[in-house]
């Protein structure tokens, strides 16, 4: 005969992980090199904002963060992500006036002042007789 016990009527909820910032804004950064992140430690969040580069490598989305800030970066020359950039990484891009999602990011993945997944984005669009994906 096998006895149970009971277990516990208390409800265990899973804790939010906090986030955590490694900040690298306004600091004049025109290229993104590996060593401008020698004192990153596995923080979420990765702050660009306020610099003036014009390409983001791929090896940034290799990176264990899970929302990229470049607000307010307005390069000279647009800006560009390299292809294979990771689709679940939030990229929050406010004060740029971006008009279409960068390349190589999905629309849904871009927070900035434009719902690049709203139907009247697309209907602006389509209405152009284009469409951007």
């Amino acid at each position: 005969m096998e006895i149970l016990t009971p277990i516990s009527s208390s409800v265990i909820t899973p804790q939010s992980k906090k986030e955590t910032i490694f900040d690298l804004s306004g600091q004049g950064i025109s290229v993104l090199k590996p060593g401008d992140f020698n004192g990153y430690d596995k923080e979420s969040t990765l702050d660009l904002s306020r610099n003036c580069f014009h390409h983001i490598p791929k090896w940034i989305s290799e990176l264990p963060i899970t929302k990229l800030i470049i607000s307010d970066c307005v390069p000279k020359f647009g800006l560009s992500f390299e292809a294979g950039f990771k689709k679940d990484i939030v990229v929050e891009a406010y004060g740029m006036g971006l008009e279409h999602p960068p390349e190589n990011l999905d629309s849904s993945q871009v927070k900035c002042e434009t719902d690049f997944t709203s139907h009247k984005y697309f209907e602006q669009f389509a209405q152009e007789g284009f469409l951007y994906l």
